[in-house]
């Protein structure tokens, strides 16, 4: 299935600095494979909220993504909480 293949390459990414970009969101997570999108989401007053949405290329990237930034990586005194779309979303419901 096309969407689900689409969550499990998506990760929720919190606790990021306000400053942080998109550039440097996606440079950051290129570490562990190829970057497909980067949404940093804003208020609609244009202030960033703190969090993004970050698609790997594969579910295999994404895993390795949330094992390597999650709760290890720490940006200007915020450390990242980095989740498998689909993790999150089962956690908030």
């Amino acid at each position: 299935d096309e969407e689900l293949g689409e969550t499990r390459r998506k990760l929720f990414v919190g606790n990021m600095p306000f400053t942080f970009s998109a550039a440097e969101t996606e440079k950051l997570f290129a570490e562990c494979g190829v970057v497909k999108d980067v949404e940093v989401i804003k208020m609609k007053d244009g202030r960033k909220r703190g969090f993004a949405f970050v698609t790997m290329a594969t579910a295999e990237e994404a895993a390795a993504a949330a094992e390597k930034f999650d709760g290890h990586v720490s940006l200007y005194a915020h450390t990242l909480a980095a989740y498998q779309y689909t993790t999150w979303m089962n956690a908030a419901l």
